[in-house]
């Protein structure tokens, strides 16, 4: 084998070394704004009807708080479809609890830099998922939890998991005239489960809350 030969060998071989040696190269992480923009592209695309949930509905309705993820309620029968639109789009699919839970994420991005792919099987979430409407999120036209549905499901998660953030959000969209509790309260008197007591006890916190924080003349 020739001297040059030998070389060449010998740089293939530094090269794979260096390749596991050196730290992989970071990227910035994916916004807020690219993850939205990733799920209104793979609703085109898959002609499914998806529903953003969580934070980001609580953006798009008027409380521009912090978040780093996206909830996209969706259907059973888009789910192939959303998820190869995902994977073009350079994203890897993952179960977390199949056949409900799954999330979408970029190779290199944090833990809380996702897309969770929410496939309910009760309400109010298929609710939320027929009745969203178009509605501007970090930009992008996409369909919004209704607001009734959405004060519903953070009761809920408040309820039945002692969710302070979603407290939170309830209290600050009431502040800032988002919802009418009357309305509230009479759509979440027609789902399956109960949750008008919990929503009762929570807006008589907020409300005191509120009288409380307010000076006295």
């Amino acid at each position: 084998m020739s001297f040059r030969a030998d070389l060449d060998r010998l740089d293939r071989q530094l090269a794979r070394l260096r390749g596991r040696l050196e730290p992989a190269k970071q990227h910035p992480a994916t916004t807020l704004a690219a993850l939205v923009s990733a799920v209104a592209h793979a609703a085109r695309v898959a002609r499914a009807r998806i529903a953003i949930g969580g934070g980001v509905a609580v953006r798009a309705h008027g409380h521009r708080r912090e978040t780093t993820d996206v909830d996209a309620f969706l259907r059973e029968r888009d789910r192939r479809g959303v998820f190869e639109a995902l994977r073009e789009q350079g994203f890897e699919v993952a179960a977390v609890m199949p056949p409900f839970h799954y999330i979408a994420q970029r190779r290199g991005d944090p833990p809380d830099v996702r897309i969770d792919l929410l496939f309910p099987r009760g309400e109010p979430e298929l609710d939320a998922i027929r009745k969203a409407r178009p509605m501007r999120a970090e930009g992008f036209l996409v369909r919004v939890v209704p607001i009734e549905h959405l004060i519903a499901m953070k009761v809920i998660a408040t309820a039945t998991r002692g969710e302070a953030q979603d407290r939170a959000d309830v209290q600050r969209l009431y502040g800032l005239g988002k919802f009418a509790p009357a309305k509230v309260r009479a759509f979440m008197a027609k789902l399956p489960e109960d949750y008008t007591t919990e929503f009762d006890e929570i807006m008589a916190a907020i409300c005191r809350a509120a009288a409380t924080a307010r000076p006295r003349t």
